[in-house]
């Protein structure tokens, strides 16, 4: 924990719940200020941090953090839980991934500075406010509106330590995947290390929808989570299917840059998730207005698809699908 000064939602009295607006800063526009629900328990604990809405596409996360302020009763807590009900609210306002204020992706930016533009003060928010006073990181994502993509929590590989830390979280957590990978700059997660927080992330369904099941599992899951950090009380153990993959290559975990067309046109993919692969096969194609194929994208690595894009219209660059080997034996370092 920092020893910075304590931020606005610390103020929550002992066995109460409570939500406000975080102004981005004490300048910044009202109407971009982000929606906090706080839950501080009646004993001392964890403060577990959770965000949601980095990307304005991003809905189940939004509707998992409203369920789970709902159901929290205070008087049964250890510690605080802080949400961020929607971190990017440019984006959200828009439906989309980034902000029209300054386009830039929220997921990327981070630590952030306070003399930026909008997006890069919202990192630097979070970073100050948020994420550096937290005991753990969970940060809640989707595949929102562009693609598809198999539920997973993840972590960045680090030292030793901390990489066990965040590991345990991420298999409680109770998702069918849990995937470790090499550290990327920008993120949520790499704010966190730099302050020495341990953070993992999770994706789920997304294709621009807010289905039930994926909102219950991102709910249960931060139950798990709370009883994982002593916060409530109770046993977890990690599903027994559930898939642990780690790998730390460079770019390991950065899902955009993996199979991306060198066209524009409209993509029909010839895979689904957990679809199996070989090298060669075909993930789909690009065609023009005229139905020509412009561009095949072929796998060359074996494994399983794990994201698939679900918006039909691409452009030169756009990722299509990515495929890891869940069968691979595990590395850890």
């Amino acid at each position: 924990m920092s020893e910075t000064p304590d931020p606005s939602w610390s103020s929550t009295d002992p066995g109460t719940k409570r939500t406000y607006h975080h102004p981005i800063h004490p300048d910044g526009p009202a109407d971009r200020a982000m929606p906090v629900m706080v839950v501080r328990g009646v004993r001392d604990g964890a403060t577990l941090l959770t965000l949601a809405g980095v990307h304005g596409d991003e809905y189940e996360p939004m509707a998992a953090v409203q369920r789970v302020f709902a159901a929290l009763d205070p008087t049964t807590l250890s510690g605080t839980w802080v949400a961020v009900a929607c971190c990017n609210v440019d984006a959200y306002l828009a439906a989309g991934r980034e902000g029209p204020v300054d386009g830039l992706n929220l997921a990327r930016v981070f630590p952030g500075t306070p003399e930026g533009t909008l997006t890069e003060h919202v990192a630097h928010c979070l970073t100050e406010d948020f994420i550096r006073h937290a005991s753990f990181l969970c940060d809640l994502h989707s595949a929102g509106r562009i693609f598809r993509m198999v539920p997973l929590a993840g972590y960045i590989m680090a030292e030793p330590e901390l990489t066990t830390i965040q590991r345990d979280a991420a298999r409680v957590f109770g998702l069918p995947l849990v995937w470790g990978t090499a550290p990327n700059e920008g993120r949520t997660l790499s704010a966190a290390y730099a302050h020495g927080v341990p953070a993992i992330y999770c994706e789920t369904t997304g294709a621009g929808g807010c289905r039930d099941e994926d909102v219950a599992a991102y709910a249960e899951g931060l139950r798990r989570l709370m009883i994982h950090l002593g916060m409530l009380d109770g046993h977890v153990q990690p599903p027994p299917d559930q898939r642990l993959v780690e790998d730390p290559t460079p770019e390991s975990g950065h899902l955009q840059v993996k199979n991306v067309t060198p066209v524009d046109g409209l993509f029909r993919p010839a895979v689904d998730l957990y679809d199996k692969v070989a090298p060669g096969d075909l993930l789909g194609r690009v065609t023009d207005l005229f139905g020509n194929v412009t561009f095949e994208c072929r796998t060359d690595t074996v494994g399983t698809v794990i994201l698939v894009r679900h918006l039909t219209r691409v452009n030169a660059g756009d990722s299509l699908a990515v495929v890891i080997d869940m069968d691979q034996t595990t590395t850890r370092r």
